[in-house]
């Protein structure tokens, strides 16, 4: 039997479903060039805090993760903010109707789960400027998970629209391995022109209207209040729902975070699909 890391190296070298060629997203964050422990928040443009360089088994051999904790848990419970991940402004300033973004990642999701999200984790958000505020909502992507879980699915809600959608609950972050994940966002106030896809592993992965995943959905829903997206957020939040725990560290590895935008989209993957890049 293959050990879990022979499994691992032996996908990152077989054939891949990208191919067409070299391609540069506009902002990529790959934590290569520090010091191990030391803090990694200047690679953020703001709301970045407990987030450091870890050079313990990185996604590619010689490279470097970045490494985040959170060890403030307030109680009352809530939603709380915590140290990790922090705010990325858009390539080329602020996205609006009609614009398309590509956010990629690859992460390694802690063994022990994410102990203090109950029942979900904000994971990719993507922040709306309205009329001078920020009431238009973020537009979403939660890691639905509960106290204790170990592994965690993908769900999706736009703020003002109030309505989840879950993509495939057996497609999960499994503890202990490097995942690639690739969201893509089209922003329209019209839910049928609006568009979320989620990649894992190269994998699109189907979405559904509800968590039971009998009732699949297309990929287009409302993903903008009539606003602009000033900002694209990573983790910088977790709910703590209600629950108290003694402070604590707890760790997520991350690599590799890319954004791209229309205005220099990704090529068309053997996949069908235009990707930052499948990872596999």
């Amino acid at each position: 039997m293959p050990r879990a890391a022979e499994v691992e190296n032996a996908l990152k070298t077989a054939p891949s479903i990208a191919s067409p060629g070299f391609y540069l997203p506009q902002r990529t964050l790959d934590f290569n060039n520090g010091t191990d422990g030391a803090s990694a928040t200047a690679l953020f443009d703001d709301g970045a805090g407990e987030t450091y360089y870890e050079l313990d088994n990185p996604y590619n051999a010689g490279a470097e993760a970045m490494h985040g904790r959170t060890w403030a848990l307030a109680s009352g419970g809530g939603e709380t903010t915590f140290e990790f991940g922090g705010y990325l402004d858009p390539p080329g300033g602020t996205l609006g109707e009609g614009d398309e973004v590509w956010l990629r990642i690859r992460m390694r999701w802690p063994t022990n789960g994410w102990e203090e999200s109950n029942p979900h984790l904000k994971f990719m958000r993507l922040r709306e400027l309205n009329g001078g505020s920020y009431a238009g909502g973020y537009t979403d992507m939660y890691i639905d998970t509960s106290l204790g879980a170990v592994s965690g699915s993908l769900k999706f809600i736009k703020e003002t629209v109030n309505q989840w959608y879950y993509w495939d609950g057996n497609v999960v972050l499994t503890p202990g391995i490097w995942q690639t994940i690739e969201w893509y966002v089209k922003l329209s106030t019209d839910s049928s022109v609006g568009v979320v896809r989620l990649f894992v592993d190269g994998q699109k992965v189907q979405l559904y209207a509800d968590d039971s995943n009998s009732t699949p959905v297309g990929d287009n829903v409302q993903t903008l209040n009539g606003g602009v997206i000033d900002a694209l957020l990573l983790f910088t939040y977790w709910n703590a729902g209600g629950l108290y725990r003694p402070a604590h560290d707890q760790y997520v590895d991350i690599e590799d975070y890319a954004i791209a935008t229309n205005a220099n989209p990704p090529p068309i993957r053997n996949n069908g699909f235009r990707m930052i890049d499948p990872g596999v």
